[in-house]
């Protein structure tokens, strides 16, 4: 039995999937996208699938940030049932969701009392995210942590959640103003594929350089087996894709044969983050060694 009662919370950028979060138990707070204007919720019965269908087709995909008022609803409904909410946020070095969930918690914990919300940023985003959050919910569960407990150990472990991931199209970035613009107009006419990841402040940042798929995917393989831990029960890689399940196969297969791990499996990145990449990216993410090196 647990010692307290309280729930754990994440947004969307997560990438879960609907039985991921049966499993875990974890409450989502969806994060809203459009595409060419229309309003797009990422709990909608349209699969990623489609989504990506469509920008291929010529949508324009544009991300929301999500209200504090739709924070301060998502927490208050656990809070009047008598649970306290520990949220574990999308990087704040990506996206203003963290703030506007700290002062909804903020605002909430004058009426409800000190610490019944707690945010953490995780400094992660995607299927990194949704790695923090997973453990987390292990921790809770198999050694009974407290929300204070549970805080502490996701702002301890939050930087040994590696990302390396690289883009097909990189208009995506660039338009979002996650990359630089000579870096958009270099790899589109040269053909080079960034090799990107996530930092210690949570934002991306280029790592390498390379030219065609077969040599990102060579990289991105590097990078895994360098920085993989060898932790008991975190030995899982996570390999993610934006409709390009060809050549995230390909680099699952090639984690496989490089590290020696059998834990790997594949996903569609969700809309929230999808948006951000565009059509064809692949990304890696794993527990991995102390802290990111970038």
């Amino acid at each position: 039995m647990l010692k307290e009662d309280y729930v754990i919370s994440t947004d969307s950028s997560a990438d879960f999937t609907h039985e991921d979060i049966k499993k875990l138990g974890v409450e989502v707070i969806y994060l809203e996208v459009s595409l060419d204007g229309k309003l797009y919720m990422e709990e909608s019965n349209v699969k990623a699938e489609r989504f990506y269908k469509d920008i291929e087709n010529g949508a324009l995909p544009k991300t929301t940030q999500t209200s504090f008022s739709r924070y301060k609803e998502h927490f208050e409904s656990f809070l009047k049932k008598g649970k306290r909410v520990l949220h574990i946020s999308f990087s704040s070095g990506l996206s203003g969701t963290y703030n506007q969930a700290l002062t909804a918690a903020k605002e909430l914990n004058v009426i409800y009392g000190e610490n019944s919300v707690v945010v953490v940023d995780s400094l992660c985003a995607s299927v990194g995210q949704g790695l923090l959050v997973y453990y987390a919910c292990m921790k809770k569960k198999r050694e009974n942590f407290g929300v204070k407990e549970l805080f502490d150990w996701v702002n301890n472990e939050r930087l040994k959640i590696n990302h390396f991931f690289t883009a097909n199209d990189l208009f995506y970035l660039k338009k979002g103003g996650r990359i630089s613009s000579t870096i958009a107009v270099v790899g589109s006419v040269l053909s080079v594929k960034p090799i990107l990841t996530i930092d210690k402040e949570g934002k991306i940042k280029v790592v390498n350089k390379v030219r065609g798929t077969k040599a990102a995917i060579s990289s991105i393989v590097k990078s895994v087996e360098t920085n993989l831990s060898a932790v008991k029960d975190l030995g899982k890689v996570v390999v993610a894709h934006t409709h390009n399940i060809l050549h995230a196969n390909e680099l699952k297969d090639e984690i496989k044969k490089a590290v020696n791990i059998t834990d790997v499996t594949t996903r569609y990145i969700g809309p929230s983050i999808g948006a951000h990449l565009g059509v064809g990216s692949v990304a890696a993410a794993f527990f991995g060694c102390d802290c990111r090196p970038f």
